[in-house]
């Protein structure tokens, strides 16, 4: 009720700007301030309790107007926290729990980069030494002061007017998604974005409420030209400076609230900045961008006519645009994207930094998601002027143009006086010129006093090597090389933390490799290395026994296929440069002959080509899993069948987030994988207490410990707890009425007066008073009788049993309806139980007003981590025969022992 309280105060003051009611002056100022004052923990042991009344204290001084008491108790706060210095070396151990710390809690990026040498450095004090200047007047260089320079408009473009009604969609559904796909740490407000997902998310009304507010928020600056003091406290920044060794590399952190807005308003414009970024900058969106350009450069650099690629690089090129040109020009180039800029960067941002502060006077400000795209549409009249030169492609300020030797100077010498009205300034130092080895001597000369530097090897070009084949193999193997030292790093962590270990792989390490795969063609020869280290190393560790070449094929196969998606590299390389190609054959096209418009027909097309080549590729795997699981000896080709059950996986595809109790400990996850191929478990003990051998099939059905009841229970109570937010009158193992007099037919249907189903509910398959009555099984997999036939037949015949047993009765008695639930203890699910979780998603999603695929798969992972528990503890459950420390005769105990006082 606190946090609800909060939540509408919030509302309340961004709904009062987005009225443009008489407090907005002081609405968004007072909203970032709320945060850091009222949210502040009381003391460093704090507990829960402790939070919500020291909440509702501050909100009733909030309340009565007695700003300064809580400003007063902010600063005590503040300075009785103690700063952590950490040690300057940490242990294997330290290690890998602050790594799966991190990964626990979804920050994937941030537990990638601790686990890479590659760190961006440590934190500099504004006093430190950069040759003779100091930290703080590097920063200064860094963000100019507004350029002189005459504005450039983009005359020969019309100026059209913007229509506000194209912003009338955006509400608060759109802020919902916006908030659930924003990340990162806080502004100067103190909040992040996982407190704003909260607050957006998690108290109903209000929060719906809240979205609202902020809708309202965005539609005005998005339509209306505002106030830029009243807007400015939406618009601070932290600024942290990164060692950059050398040098000093300043990182800005937005508030978190203004990111949430701008990823908003950019799904309604999205459409608008690709029409005026064309297919010449490739930053602002468009499908591929970065691998459109290197595939266009490299053909453009294997023609016969072309003598080099000259890969342009410029100093300081965020900050350095100049702004006045960009805010007149995106008048006439995107004018549904002008209000919005021009709101936000007509005056200078504030940069808070150790208790001072440096301001964002030109260009663009860091931690903005707006920044991307302006900075993209407001160089595209630099792009046009110098057309017809060369062939010339550009991503956010990195410029690559390819052509004769002759060519590319006089392109060269146009930028350089063309681009620097515009705030970009070329830094020729580090601009190389790629030059085919015959003419490697003219490029010399030619270039010579520019600055720039000339090879007939080759350079990266964002991200992918081009050049001579030798070069693409060298810089090939130094990646292969960084790779297998983190695959080493992974392997080590997957001994303590396997769950964190596999989907930091699956998230993390796959995604980069991918992207290379799909820029760099025949590679596949020099992964055999990495492929060594994922085999031999990395999977030892999920995995009992060292995986065989059958294991190995299985692994790679992609999880809803029964596999790990653990893939060979070798083997997907090559799949992952067709499909790029094939892709992205129309972008390249265009940008081979510089067009500078990217025509909707091309983006839809692709959108279709999309669909269709992923869709031959998930037949190509599916054929592939056939073949590999025909095989497979009979019991892991049960095995995998079971796995390849929709929903079966979805346990290992999901981030191991803590909060939700989405993860594993290492016992916990290698038993799993084990259930999951039927592997023998690791120190299985070789008798159960009932006197039987212990199998894996004999602990699924042992009554002992009652893990088996304890397992239906689990998916009895989480089906009970989601009906109950849709449907009313529903009750955990409700009574049948009483037989009196009726004769059920089949000879298999409960007739017994104490007869009970596990789940009433009353209006959800029908109308409100008709009654569906649910009853969960859970089967073991690895039970005899339950392999005799197909998995099909054996979710058929479980859900026999079950309506034998209730359904007349259900039907001709109670006048409802009876659905059974059949589980397999993989985690699928029977024909019956998927219709009804299926309609229990549409319900769920309408009711949280949520995407139906989110609610079904947040659904399945729910049900599959339940299920993957259940298992593994009866398993590793104890069913000790020893009889407990009390006595049979308590009571005796009590009145001997004279434990009651007269």
């Amino acid at each position: 009720s606190a946090g609800k309280e909060f939540v509408i105060e919030l509302s309340k003051l961004f709904d009062n700007y987005g009225s443009a009611s008489a407090l907005e002056g002081i609405s968004l100022k007072a909203a970032m301030v709320m945060p850091a004052l009222l949210l502040q923990r009381p003391h460093s042991n704090s507990k829960s309790h402790d939070h919500i009344n020291s909440l509702r204290r501050r909100l009733k001084l909030w309340h009565d107007g007695d700003i300064q008491t809580l400003v007063d108790e902010g600063i005590i706060i503040q300075q009785r926290i103690q700063k952590f210095h950490g040690a300057s070396s940490s242990t294997t151990s330290d290690t890998s729990r602050i790594f799966a710390r991190l990964m626990f809690q979804g920050k994937v990026k941030a537990a990638l980069r601790y686990l890479s040498n590659h760190s961006r450095g440590s934190f500099l004090p504004l006093s430190s030494k950069i040759g003779e200047s100091t930290v703080f007047n590097e920063l200064m260089r860094k963000h100019p002061p507004p350029s002189t320079d005459i504005p450039l408009v983009a005359s020969d473009t019309p100026l059209e007017s913007c229509h506000p009604i194209i912003f009338e969609s955006l509400d608060d559904v759109a802020i919902r998604k916006a908030v659930l796909c924003t990340k990162g740490s806080a502004g100067p407000s103190g909040m992040d974005a996982q407190g704003w997902r909260r607050l957006c998310t998690s108290f109903k009304n209000a929060s719906d409420d809240l979205c609202r507010s902020l809708a309202s928020v965005a539609r005005r600056i998005s339509t209306t030209f505002v106030d830029p003091l009243a807007l400015q406290p939406l618009l601070n920044n932290r600024l942290i400076a990164l060692d950059k060794n050398p040098g000093v590399r300043p990182i800005g952190v937005g508030e978190t609230v203004r990111r949430i807005l701008a990823k908003a308003i950019l799904s309604i414009l999205r459409q608008d900045i690709l029409n005026a970024s064309g297919c010449l900058q490739l930053c602002a969106g468009q499908r591929g961008g970065c691998e459109a350009a290197v595939h266009a450069m490299r053909g453009l650099f294997n023609r016969e006519d072309t003598d080099g690629i000259l890969l342009v690089d410029a100093s300081n090129a965020f900050n350095s645009l100049n702004r006045k040109s960009a805010l007149l020009n995106m008048f006439h180039l995107c004018p549904s994207f002008a209000t919005i800029l021009t709101n936000t960067y007509r005056l200078a941002s504030f940069l808070f930094i150790d208790g001072t502060f440096l301001l964002s006077r030109e260009g663009t400000t860091q931690g903005d998601p707006l920044a991307m795209p302006m900075y993209a549409v407001s160089l595209v009249p630099l792009i046009q002027s110098l057309s017809g030169i060369v062939h010339q492609v550009w991503y956010a300020d990195d410029a690559a143009a390819c052509g004769s030797l002759s060519h590319l100077k006089k392109w060269w010498s146009s930028l350089c006086s063309s681009g620097r009205p515009y705030g970009y300034n070329v830094n020729a130092l580090k601009t190389w010129l790629v030059v085919k080895d015959h003419v490697y001597d003219d490029a010399k000369k030619l270039f010579a006093g520019t600055g720039i530097q000339v090879t007939s090897a080759g350079r990266p070009y964002l991200g992918a090597p081009l050049g001579s084949d030798s070069f693409v193999a060298e810089y090939t193997d130094d990646q292969v090389a960084e790779w297998c030292d983190g695959m080493s790093r992974l392997a080590t962590i997957a001994d303590t933390q396997p769950h964190a270990a596999y989907s930091a792989f699956l998230h993390g390490f796959l995604s980069k490799w991918n992207y290379f795969f799909r820029t760099t063609p025949n590679i596949s020869t020099q992964l055999s290395p990495l492929e060594a280290i994922i085999r031999h190393q990395f999977l030892t560790k999920l995995v009992p026994h060292p995986p065989s070449d059958l294991d190995r094929d299985l692994f790679a196969l992609p999880v809803r296929f029964g596999g790990l998606g653990v893939c060979i590299p070798a083997d997907v390389c090559d799949q992952q440069y067709k499909f790029s190609k094939e892709l992205l054959h129309g972008v390249v096209a265009l940008i081979l002959d510089q067009q500078s418009l990217l025509p909707i027909e091309v983006v839809h097309h692709q959108n279709e080509l999309f669909k269709h080549l992923t869709s031959l590729k998930n037949q190509s795997l599916s054929d592939h899993s056939r073949s590999v699981v025909s095989c497979c000896p009979s019991h892991l080709r049960w095995a995998v069948e079971c796995c390849q059950d929709k929903g079966a996986s979805s346990w290992l595809s999901a981030l191991p987030l803590d909060q939700y109790g989405f993860s594993l400990n290492k016992s916990e996850f290698v038993d799993a994988l084990c259930l999951r191929y039927g592997f023998a478990p690791p120190n299985l003990p070789s008798h159960c207490v009932c006197g039987k051998d212990f199998s894996v099939s004999h602990a699924f059905s042992c009554p002992h410990g009652a893990f088996p009841i304890l397992r239906h229970n689990d998916v009895r109570d989480i089906t009970a707890k989601l009906l109950s937010e849709v449907c009313h009158d529903v009750q955990v193992e409700p009574h049948l009425q009483s037989l009196s007099g009726e004769v059920l037919r089949h000879r298999s249907a409960v007739v017994e007066d104490d007869a009970r189903v596990d789940i009433r509910a009353s209006g959800f398959w029908r109308c409100s008073h008709h009654k569906t009555f649910f009853d969960v099984r859970v089967f073991n997999c690895f039970a005899a009788t339950n392999r005799s036939s197909s998995l099909a037949a054996t979710f058929r015949r479980h859900e026999g049993e079950k309506r034998r047993a209730y359904e007349e009765r259900v039907r001709e008695v109670e006048h409802g309806s009876f659905t059974p639930l059949v589980f397999s203890s993989s985690g699928g699910m029977g024909k019956a139980a998927t219709t009804t979780y299926k309609h229990l998603a549409h319900l769920l999603s309408a009711k949280r007003n949520s995407p139906y695929s989110l609610v079904m798969g947040w659904l399945r992972c729910c049900l599959g981590f339940s299920l993957v528990r259940s298992s593994v503890r009866c398993l590793r459950g104890s069913r000790s025969s020893k009889s407990p420390g009390v006595p049979p005769a308590f009571d005796l105990a009590v009145a001997e022992g004279r434990l009651i006082q007269p």
